[in-house]
């Protein structure tokens, strides 16, 4: 009932607190150990660190990591890939931000510049899909969302992504669910979860917000 749903809500947001909490401080660990020495490295770490944030919903530590990434692109020969990672960094801002119109802009580029990179960018690639469908479900624009979770679904598939195709069945499920489709939902969100047991298994943390959902 209402107090046991109540209660999985409170138990996730109790686990991704402390999720995000250790992979933050493991990530600021990896920063002090490379900032120096390996430009690439601290690249890395800095991409994952504002990724944690926009984790947490803090629009101004995403904003701080964005501006300190910004200044390290000057200094790197990597722009192509660089310039992907903080186009998609720019659309999960303007998530935060409700600015979905922009939202969907910079996730688009960065589909564009992560296919011009390959295969070796497929799983970044698939991750700026989803979170174009969810700029474009936010938008109400159905069409342009379901290409792209189709997209992502096709691409993990493909490719043997497990995880982002439970994160592409998650959001297309939740887009149905917005749209009024809750028997299609019901179908995506199983489906999620169904993968998410397989991840992490029946009870892990990965699973919560799709039994939320459901």
């Amino acid at each position: 009932g209402t107090r046991r749903r109540l209660d999985v809500q409170r138990r996730f947001k109790r686990d991704c607190e402390s999720a995000v909490s250790r992979r933050r401080a493991d990530l600021e660990r990896v920063l002090q150990l490379v900032e120096r020495d390996d430009p690439a490295l601290t690249l890395d770490a800095l991409y994952e660190l504002a990724s944690v944030a926009d984790a947490d919903a803090d629009p101004s530590v995403l904003g701080a990591w964005m501006a300190v990434i910004r200044g390290k692109l000057r200094h790197t020969p990597d722009q192509s890939r660089r310039g992907a990672q903080l186009r998609y960094l720019e659309g999960l801002q303007a998530l935060q931000l409700s600015d979905f119109s922009r939202a969907a802009e910079s996730f688009a580029s960065a589909v564009r510049s992560y296919e011009a990179l390959g295969h070796e960018a497929e799983l970044e690639r698939g991750q700026a899909l989803v979170k174009l469908g969810v700029a474009q479900m936010n938008r109400e624009r159905w069409a342009e969302a379901e290409q792209a979770f189709e997209q992502a679904q096709a691409l993990a598939e493909d490719a043997g992504l497990l995880p982002l195709r439970a994160e592409a069945d998650h959001e297309r499920g939740r887009m149905e669910h917005k749209r009024g489709n809750l028997e299609s939902a019901r179908t995506w969100l199983q489906r999620a979860l169904a993968a998410r047991e397989t991840i992490g298994g029946p009870t892990g943390p990965i699973t919560i917000p799709t039994r939320v959902a459901l």
